[in-house]
């Protein structure tokens, strides 16, 4: 059966995104969030959307210096690619949509929090929404944590076309949800919050 996306925003209402402190401004101005794929075409560094991130990248777009995430945790040695596929082309696929955490009121799931604590240590700011808050026909979703693969049993873990499907095409329950993403950029509802942890406390990202 297709996903249930009305039973998805009952079980998982809220939507978390983790990004750098110092994009913060440029989020409010725009009140958008950018793939990186966008803001590495913006910043003049097309040829970077192919190349796994080992390490944060700084760019600059409109006067803005943003920070754009490593991509550490995505071993290619653990994947098994679908025909026609190589890393540098998933990782230009990663690197087209936003991501985001499904999750309560109390927080993201578990596979989000880990993201979080991953990098505390930055102080990093989450951003959620309320799953219905925006157009949930343009949203993907995801079975597993597509970033970072896992061998398990001997069994690597696949990417490719298949990695983000829509609701339509998605074989599991509203709880088998990993990851929600859309492809190229998602308008901020106005109500959108904003705190230094994903449990809170919450404030209002926008003034207005």
């Amino acid at each position: 059966m297709p996903l249930d996306t009305n039973s998805l925003s009952r079980v998982r209402p809220y939507l978390y995104h983790l990004t750098a402190r110092q994009n913060q401004p440029a989020i409010l101005r725009s009140r958008e969030l950018y793939c990186s794929k966008l803001l590495l075409d913006a910043a003049g560094e097309r040829h970077l959307a192919t190349q796994r991130r080992i390490v944060h990248r700084s760019i600059a777009v409109d006067g803005d210096r943003l920070l754009i995430r490593d991509q550490m945790p995505l071993a290619a040695g653990a994947i098994a690619f679908e025909d026609g596929w190589t890393l540098e082309r998933f990782v230009e696929h990663i690197n087209e949509h936003v991501f985001f955490w499904p999750g309560t009121a109390a927080g993201p799931i578990r596979a989000g929090r880990n993201h979080f604590e991953r990098y505390r240590g930055e102080r990093p700011v989450v951003i959620r929404f309320g799953t219905e808050s925006v157009e949930r026909s343009d949203f993907l979703y995801c079975l597993y944590n597509s970033g970072a693969p896992r061998c398990s049993g001997g069994k690597h873990s696949p990417r490719g076309s298949g990695t983000y499907v829509p609701a339509a095409q998605f074989h599991g329950s509203p709880s088998d949800v990993i990851e929600v993403v859309a492809i190229g950029s998602v308008a901020l509802p106005l109500a959108s919050e904003v705190a230094d942890d994903p449990t809170g406390p919450w404030r209002k990202l926008f003034s207005d």
